[in-house]
Formats: C-alpha cells, structure tokens, sequence
C-alpha cells in the first residue's frame, strides 16, 4: 500500500562533490550542482514534493569530514519517519575494496581520513530512528553499498529490517557511473529525476523501474537495490512538479561578471569614449581655427583650447565613472515570475506567460565586447507566444531569429555566467519550458537550421 513521509518527521540530506583540488587524477563533475539542486526542488515542490523546504539539508562540495559529520549525524538522529540521503560525486576504493564517497578535500592516498567510509554511512543509518531509511548514491562502484547492506558481519542488519531500508545505486559494484558531457545532470541522477516528475504518486519501486528502463535504452548500466520490508511502497512524489514553483522575491537567482569580467566588458566603450574625446577635440580645434580672424595669434586661441579640451576630458571620465559604476553592471535575474535583464536603464523583461520557450542559441554577435571562448557568442534566447508582446530590446541573435519570434535576452559572456549553472536555474523556473540542447531546438521548431542553434 503506497504512503507518503510525514512532513514534520522526516528528513533529508542531499550531497554533492564536484571538485577535487587534492586529487588532480580525478575529473571534476559540474554536473553535481544541478543534480542538488534540482532533486532539492523536486522533492520539495508545494504541490508535488513530499519534504518540508526547511528539513532538506543540501550540502554542496563538502571540505571534510569534520564539517559534514556533524550535519549528518544531527539530521539522521532527527528523522522518526523517513529518512533519505543522498550522493553524488567520485566513488574510490580502498586496497581492501571498501568503498568511500569523495569530498572536496578528499585526496587518495588517505582515504580513512579525507573521504566519508560507506561503512561510517551504513552505521549511521542503522542508528537512526527512522522508520524508513533510503540511501541513493550516484558514483562509481555505488553497487558496494548494496552488497554492505547484506552483509550481516559488517553491519547490525537486524536495526535495519526493523521497519525498512532502501538502498539505490546508479551503477553495479565493479562498474563506473557516468556524468556525459554537455548533459546538464548526470546519468542516473537524470533518470531519476525524470522519474519523479511522472504523473501520480512515484514509489521508490516505481522509480526504480522507471529508472532502469531510461538507463537500458542509453545503453548505460544498470541501477542496483536492495529494499527491505515495505520501504518500497513508500512515495518520494505526489505527480508532476510545478513548472515554475512560487518564489517570494528574496527568491531571486542572479548572475553578474566578475571583475575581471566585468573589467574586460567595460574596456571597450571607455576606450570608444576616450577616441570619440579625442576626435570631438581635434573638431573643436579646427572649429576655432577656421572663425577666429587672429588664427595666427597664439593667444587668440590657445585660452579658448586650453577651456574646452578639459572640459572634454572632464565629460569622458564622468562618462567613464558612470559606466563603470555597479548600476551600469549587467545583471540578469530569474524568478517565478520573470526572467530580467538588466544593464544601466536598458534592458529586457519578459514574464514566463509570454514564453513558449527558452535555452541557449548560437548568437550573431558580430562586434562583442571580449568575453573568454564560446560564451560570446551564446545567447540565452526565448521564444514568445504568438499573442504575447515583443520587447523593444533583442541581444544577440539575427534578424532571421527575430523573424521566427525568438528574443535575446543576454550574451553569456556578458553576465559572467556558466552554462550548467544557467540551465540549473531556468530548471527551477522554467520547467517544461526549457530546452537544453541544439536538438530539441530542431525538434521543437523546424524553421530553425542547425547553424541558428
């Protein structure tokens, strides 16, 4: 019989590593942030979600153990009804072929000490007072928890089957899991969460099978478990979650450059302004030399000169300090309600009711200030509704683009912004309205061609 967690007695804690400067042999995984963050979201969804906002810890790039322990023991002493925690990062073993979770300052050589033991977990677990305990680890060789699970020397299995435990790993014992390039989540965290947004209350049974069957026809390994008792009727999702969840203003998520960044996106107009200085001075010149009779007169000249170029310097650098003040910063924002761009006075607002679509397109930006690689000429690009307004503002993109509705918000490079982190904050609020890669641009509309996309 299928149950939910009971809001005010259950708890969650969501982890995620995807640095590791002590570790240079081990690739980093960008994709881990948005695995937090949007399991987070799904789960605590107003209508659809089964945790309290406020009860579901997430603890992103963790430095030790001496931080994350005692976050961890608190939260799983606390729970009474369900508990669930969660991983995502680099698997390693030991000589023996103990399994250890990775953290930021995680270095190989030292695994008892920098790393957080599976067995250190499972204790853990077998400690709480929950009724239900659910272990989900998205890492390489995560199929060893559900062996430790079994294995009744290494573990009071008793504590565990005392009322149920589900245990869910992305990959087998001796395989890798994966995180594929350019995909905004990894794998089996992806799967997991296309799970959870199905119509109808999701058990952890459902999802499993659901999650399965995605990983199958990707070709990628296949998700172990191991559940005990009735843990698998429990639901982790009530239906579909919200597109654009409500967010109270302080809600807001922005992006802005850098310095650096922002240093490089103001160089360019100052040094216009500088040259524009210089030639509005050489015409002023010219300007006196041709009306004044005594021309040939030093003095008759150089007073007059000696005004008006500084007054021209002087109108350049409060030109100059003016644009580089922080209202002149360019800042996007995202909410519920909207996505804003804004820079100076200028700039574009376009409420998610307008929007049919959004991602990132290839832009047509053909004179951009410097920004670093392909991010000058990314654009976070929507595509409006036939009835909706269009704004007067478009960055960006061709008049073929205008043409077919699409609108420019911004150029990445312009906001200092990431691609993985953007599309991890338009999941939030965009919800079904996002598209994540030049293909489904295709596929959604086949007016575009591939080099507008």
């Amino acid at each position: 019989m299928t149950r939910f967690p009971e809001a005010a007695r259950s708890r969650a804690v969501l982890i995620g590593t995807s640095r590791f400067p002590k570790a240079p042999e081990l690739p980093s995984i960008p994709a881990v942030a948005a695995n937090l963050n949007a399991l987070r979201q799904v789960l605590t969804d107003a209508a659809a979600g089964t945790i309290t906002p406020e009860l579901c810890q997430v603890v992103s790039d963790p430095v030790d153990m001496q931080r994350l322990g005692p976050l961890l023991s608190n939260t799983i002493r606390e729970a009474t009804d369900v508990l669930l925690v969660y991983y995502a990062g680099h698997g390693l073993l030991d000589d023996k072929g103990r399994l250890y979770l990775s953290l930021t300052g995680t270095e190989p050589s030292l695994l008892r000490y920098t790393a957080l033991p599976l067995d250190t977990l499972r204790e853990e677990l077998a400690s709480s007072p929950a009724a239900i305990r659910i272990l989900i680890l998205d890492c390489c060789f995560s199929g060893r928890a559900i062996e430790a699970m079994g294995d009744e020397q290494g573990l009071i299995i008793g504590q565990l089957e005392v009322a149920g435990t589900y245990t869910l790993t992305s990959t087998t014992a001796n395989a890798p899991s994966h995180a594929p390039s350019g995909e905004t989540y990894t794998a089996f965290t992806g799967a997991l969460l296309q799970a959870l947004r199905q119509s109808g209350p999701q058990t952890l049974d459902a999802i499993y099978q659901r999650v399965t069957q995605s990983l199958a026809t990707r070709g990628l390994p296949r998700p172990q478990r191991r559940a005990l008792n009735t843990a698998g009727d429990l639901a982790l999702a009530r239906g579909p979650a919200s597109a654009a969840p409500p967010s109270p203003a302080h809600d807001d998520v922005r992006f802005r450059p850098d310095t650096a960044t922002a240093a490089r996106n103001r160089r360019q107009p100052m040094a216009i302004g500088g040259v524009g200085t210089l030639f509005f001075g050489w015409i002023f010149t010219e300007a006196l030399r041709t009306a004044s009779p005594h021309w040939s007169d030093w003095l008759s000249w150089v007073g007059p000169l000696m005004i008006g170029i500084p007054m021209l310097l002087s109108l350049w650098l409060f030109g100059a300090a003016l644009f580089a003040s922080d209202r002149h910063v360019a800042t996007l924002v995202l909410n519920s309600e909207e996505i804003r761009f804004m820079r100076g006075r200028g700039g574009v607002r376009v409420p998610w009711t307008d929007i049919s679509h959004v991602g990132l397109m290839r832009g047509s930006v053909h004179h951009p200030v410097r920004q670093p690689h392909q991010e000058r000429l990314t654009v976070l690009a929507v595509r409006l509704r036939a009835e909706a307004p269009v704004p007067k503002t478009s960055t960006g993109l061709s008049r073929a683009h205008r043409e077919l509705g699409y609108v420019g918000i911004c150029v990445l490079g312009a906001i200092g912004a990431d691609r993985r982190n953007l599309l991890a904050a338009l999941e939030c609020f965009a919800g079904p309205r996002l598209v994540r890669t030049p293909r489904d641009f295709l596929h959604i509309d086949p007016r575009l061609s591939p080099d507008m996309v």
